[in-house]
């Protein structure tokens, strides 16, 4: 049986991994990969408009306290991959600028982002990348959850878009392939 390992480092999270946790009910699991987890201002206002308990969600940063709100030290750093109007190729979303520049800015161990466009412009800014798949076999291997096909049906059930090659991958390396 796999084993639990002690916490590591710090992360920011983006929009879609930390709705993601929140659908699986395992957010709160994420302090024993992760000892601090940032989620940035804008993140959490997507968050709050998307998810079914906005409440729900103040609570949780109030309880977890390895959840911790964080702004943006260098805004134009954001808009330059994020607003059309400053980079007309502008290739991400607000709350994947914000979590790459915060991730950047507090030297976090792991940014955590789902989408390939913020993965790689993430990686072009030297920083290491995990996303909720790679969460799950992180928590699968510490014993924390016994199976991730159960956890990607229920994304996927959630239009969580996963491409079948990934989940393939995914399960293929979780020994459930």
């Amino acid at each position: 049986m796999a084993r639990r390992r002690m916490a590591a480092g710090t992360a920011v999270i983006d929009t879609s991994c930390l709705l993601s946790l929140l659908s699986l009910n395992l957010l709160a699991k994420a302090v024993l990969r992760y000892g601090v987890i940032y989620v940035p201002q804008h993140v959490l206002a997507e968050v709050n408009a998307r998810w079914h308990d906005p409440d729900g969600l103040r609570r949780l940063l109030k309880h977890h306290t390895f959840l911790r709100k964080c702004s943006i030290g260098d805004e134009n750093r954001v808009k330059l991959l994020y607003d059309r109007r400053m980079n007309p190729r502008a290739p991400i979303h607000r709350g994947e600028a914000e979590a790459i520049v915060q991730a950047s800015e507090r030297r976090a161990s792991k940014v955590l982002i789902d989408e390939r466009a913020g993965t790689k412009i993430a990686q072009q800014h030297s920083l290491n990348v995990n996303s909720t798949l790679g969460l799950l076999l992180d928590f699968k291997r510490m014993g924390i959850i016994p199976k991730i096909e159960p956890q990607i049906k229920h994304l996927r059930r959630t239009n969580f878009w996963l491409s079948d090659s990934v989940v393939k991958r995914t399960l293929e390396e979780a020994g459930e392939g």
